[in-house]
């Protein structure tokens, strides 16, 4: 593994170089948060990352790279909301999930157990059978 990551970090700089793909990445984190604030609002963003919109702003305007542990946080919200999606649950309905507590997550809701979650990742399981088992 240490070998491909070496190789593509060669590689980027050898195309690209660093620069031009540590912009590109910004930007793609940054739309992320773009899209996640002007989709949900600001108020869901911050119950679900505990970032403020002043952190948000920050983030947005580069002045703040985007730390992994958010970005994985917004992923996972993204994908849950793409699972609610396919099985045709009304936006609305999908933010209220993420509001309400949960017998699945002890009781939480969860947004409060994305947020609290050390590493994000280790959630993702639990809150994707915990949305699916909402589905109805």
């Amino acid at each position: 593994m240490g070998e491909t990551i070496r190789a593509l970090s060669v590689a980027r700089a050898r195309v690209c170089g660093q620069e031009v793909h540590d912009t590109l990445a910004r930007t793609r984190d940054l739309g992320l948060v773009t899209a996640m604030r002007e989709h949900l609002g600001d108020e869901f963003v911050t119950a679900a990352t505990g970032a403020e919109p002043a952190v948000m702003d920050e983030w947005c305007d580069g002045w703040l790279d985007l730390p992994r542990d958010v970005e994985e946080r917004l992923r996972i919200i993204d994908t849950l909301f793409a699972t609610f999606a396919d099985h045709l649950v009304a936006h609305d309905d999908a933010v209220a999930w993420f509001a309400m507590p949960n017998v699945a997550l002890g009781g939480n809701t969860p947004a409060a157990t994305l947020r609290a979650a050390p590493v994000p990742t280790e959630v993702a399981p639990v809150l994707l059978v915990a949305a699916r088992a909402s589905i109805s």
